[in-house]
């Protein structure tokens, strides 16, 4: 019995303001675009009009609970 392999990959686009997370697990592959906005308390990352999160590793650990890709 072998593991899953699994893949994760983050890149910058627009100088910051969009990133691209790429994530493959069991031979599937999702990619979600994530915008960092304006809040009047800082800045926040969200996937599309989802929810927000204050990081990046947050956008990341709850990738699976959105179904946003492109």
């Amino acid at each position: 019995m072998s593991l899953p392999t699994t893949f994760v990959r983050l890149r910058e686009k627009d100088k910051g303001q969009t990133y691209a997370l790429s994530m493959s697990y069991h031979n599937t592959t999702k990619h979600y675009k994530i915008d960092k906005r304006k809040t009047a308390t800082g800045e926040v990352f969200a996937i599309e009009e989802g929810p927000t999160f204050e990081n990046l590793m947050d956008v990341s650990n709850n990738t699976g609970r959105c179904h946003i890709y492109f």
